[in-house]
């Protein structure tokens, strides 16, 4: 487990992330990024560049929530507990 901490390189972007406490704009790219299957965008990239083998255009559906989604359900959770 420490090895996977210490020599991982999403950790030691997190790791740097906590030196900046959120306020680096570098740190935000990093975090929205790591939200995205960048294999299946690559695939989009490739029928729009006419490569072959890509003839059809791959339809993306998104695996993890949008940060609009994750929102709403905080929203949502927040309008909860100040009706309790």
């Amino acid at each position: 487990m420490m090895e996977t901490k210490l020599c991982d390189a999403f950790e030691g972007a997190q790791a740097v992330a906590g030196v900046h406490g959120g306020g680096s704009p570098l740190m935000e790219e990093i975090t929205l990024m790591s939200r995205y299957d960048l294999e299946e965008l690559k695939k989009i990239a490739k029928y729009l560049a006419g490569l072959p083998g890509y003839e059809e255009c791959p339809r993306y559906e998104r695996a993890v929530q949008t940060p609009r989604a994750m929102l709403a359900k905080f929203d949502a959770s927040k309008a909860s507990a100040a009706k309790k």
